[in-house]
C-alpha cells in the first residue's frame, strides 16, 4: 500500500512539473484570468514566452469608401479608379489592320473569340495579378465605359508606353468578385513602340 501511495505522489509531482513549463494556459491565450502563481512557481519555472499579437496587414476600408477608390496596393475593379494617364482623341492612330478601342467595344459580340489587333497607350499597369500582367489601353476613341480596354499579357510594359496588342477578345467576361469586363483582350502579345 505504501508503494501505491508513493507511486501516486510521484505521478502527481511529475505531471505537475511537466505541465508547468512556461506554456500559456487556455485561459491566458483566450484572455481569461490566469491562476495566481505562488512564490515557488515563479522561482522554479522559466519565464513564460509572450504570445505574439496578431497583426492585420490588410488596409482598413471604411464602409463609406466601399465601391470608390481602393487603398494603394489593392487591385480595383475595372473603372473604380481614374486612369493614371489620359489620351487625347486622335492622338493615336490605329495599327495597320487593327481596330480602335471604340470599335472593339462596338463590335465586341461579333469579335468574341477572334484575334484582335489594337494600338493604344498604357494608362494602367498591374503586374502579376492572377498569374498574368493586366494593362488598360486607351487610344482616344470610345465614350465613357468604352474607351479603356483591359488586356492580359505575359509581356512587360509600363504606364505611358504606346503598344500594339494582339490577342483573343473575350466579350462580357465575368471573373467573379465584382470583376466584369465588357471587352477583355486575353493573352495578348504586346509590342512597345
Amino acid at each position: 500500500m505504501a508503494r501505491l501511495v508513493l507511486l501516486l505522489i510521484t505521478v502527481t509531482f511529475v505531471l505537475t512539473t511537466a505541465c508547468d513549463r512556461g506554456v500559456p494556459s487556455k485561459e491566458q491565450v483566450e484572455g481569461g484570468s490566469a491562476p495566481a502563481a505562488t512564490t515557488t512557481d515563479v522561482a522554479a519555472a522559466p519565464a513564460a514566452p509572450s504570445v505574439p499579437a496578431q497583426t492585420n496587414t490588410l488596409p482598413n476600408v471604411p464602409a463609406a469608401t466601399a465601391g470608390k477608390q481602393m487603398p494603394p496596393g489593392m487591385h480595383p475593379a475595372q473603372g473604380s479608379t481614374p486612369p493614371a494617364e489620359t489620351v487625347a482623341p486622335g492622338s493615336i492612330q490605329p495599327a495597320e489592320g487593327g481596330l480602335t478601342v471604340g470599335d472593339i467595344f462596338a463590335k465586341r459580340k461579333e469579335l468574341a473569340g477572334k484575334s484582335v489587333t489594337v494600338r493604344g497607350k498604357v494608362v494602367k499597369a498591374m503586374q502579376g495579378v492572377m498569374g498574368t500582367n493586366w494593362y488598360h489601353l486607351e487610344d482616344g476613341t470610345g465614350d465613357a465605359g468604352s474607351n479603356d480596354l483591359a488586356v492580359t499579357s505575359d509581356s512587360i510594359a509600363k504606364v505611358g508606353d504606346v503598344v500594339v496588342a494582339v490577342g483573343t477578345l473575350a466579350s462580357d467576361k465575368d471573373l467573379g468578385m465584382g470583376y466584369h469586363y465588357d471587352a477583355l483582350l486575353e493573352k495578348a502579345k504586346l509590342t512597345v513602340e
